[in-house]
């Protein structure tokens, strides 16, 4: 006669139980412990295509990149449970390959980045074809066009986002100011270089639009006229502002030309975000401007003087307000000098991404 045994058993919160008659398996989770298990897995997988000669020096390199990666593992929610992601582990033997390959040291920072991107685009099919090209890549790539790429992906995606034009290249300079500005590339061999790495695209057709131009295109709100405080146009513009509820000092000086004044904006479109303070019960709020606000503003934009003579000012005025920060006017001249036009590519992008993070990790997202 066989009896019955009643079973029980708890386990801590995200646990997973199996249970049979004789046998309990609690797994709770990857620990960092276990992850360096996994990574030592995927090195034996990464150093099958080595003799034996080879593989005392694969794992010291392959363990400065495991050294790299830990700290950033646990300071992304979750990130140590990617462990078990079977896609990870793929992507973990491809960068333990890449690392055996270099001896530079600032790659294994890189690929410690594309690991972290790795987990935070996993969701992302767009992504993840860049990274699995870009980790490939890493010890393929010199320092010189990498950095041309960064800081090349960084002026593109990186917009100045401010309400006044010298507080926002304040702050670009700022940023730019970490970027790996000293040993940027001239000529074309890095950007050929980085079109045979799948990295950007160029096209000898075209040339690359100077970077006055590009923000002059882009930010027409700051690099522009404005209206003229004693100009014909100003008691009726005085008007508009009053009649609506806004106050004339919703205008700032235009830096650029003396005696104009601007709407606070990049551009028009920004017209209609535009917020004012209030006062409610002793505090400052701000709230939303008004649609009747909002279309006098938009008539004002409009009242802007851009005859030639005076945007040739205007634009020979900022460059002048470039080159008056050194990060900006150097990335400017650097910039200036591609000799035609390049696309970035999904493997750029990432390769970028990691690297200005890799510069300096409290830069924004480029992606």
């Amino acid at each position: 006669m066989i009896n019955d045994t009643n079973q029980s058993q708890t386990a801590g919160d995200n646990a997973q139980q199996i249970q049979g008659q004789n046998v309990i398996i609690v797994n709770n989770g990857i620990t960092e412990q276990r992850a360096r298990e996994i990574c030592s897995e995927m090195y034996a997988v990464a150093k099958r295509d080595l003799t034996i000669e080879a593989e005392k020096t694969a794992l010291e390199r392959v363990e400065k990149l495991e050294d790299r990666l830990m700290p950033k593992m646990h300071r992304i929610e979750g990130a140590l449970q990617n462990f078990a992601d079977p896609s990870f582990q793929v992507f973990l033997a491809k960068a333990n390959k890449a690392a055996a390959c270099t001896d530079r040291e600032s790659d294994y920072d890189l690929l410690s980045e594309l690991l972290v991107h790795r987990i935070e685009k996993k969701n992302s099919r767009k992504d993840l074809v860049g990274l699995n090209r870009a980790v490939e890549i890493v010890d393929q790539i010199s320092d010189e066009a990498l950095n041309g790429l960064t800081v090349l992906y960084t002026v593109e995606k990186i917009e100045l986002v401010a309400d006044a034009l010298e507080i926002g290249l304040w702050a670009l300079n700022l940023l730019y100011q970490k970027l790996p500005l000293s040993s940027l590339p001239m000529g074309k061999e890095w950007l050929e270089e980085l079109d045979i790495l799948d990295s950007i695209r160029s096209s000898s057709l075209g040339v690359t639009k100077k970077l006055e131009d590009f923000w002059t295109d882009k930010y027409t709100g700051f690099v522009t006229t404005g209206i003229k405080t004693d100009g014909e146009n100003w008691p009726i513009v005085t008007n508009m502002l009053i009649e609506s509820g806004l106050s004339t000092n919703a205008l700032i000086p235009n830096v650029l030309l003396d005696n104009y004044v601007l709407i606070p904006v990049m551009d028009e479109e920004r017209i209609d975000a535009l917020k004012q303070g209030v006062i409610s019960n002793g505090d400052v709020a701000h709230v939303p401007i008004s649609e009747e606000q909002k279309q006098v503003l938009h008539k004002i934009f409009s009242m802007y003087d851009r005859s030639p003579d005076l945007m040739e000012k205007i634009k020979k005025s900022f460059v002048e307000k470039l080159d008056s920060y050194d990060a900006i006017k150097k990335v400017r001249m650097w910039w200036n000098s591609i000799p035609y036009a390049v696309a970035v590519t999904a493997v750029g992008r990432v390769l970028a991404h990691a690297n200005a993070k890799r510069c300096d990790p409290s830069l924004p997202d480029l992606n």
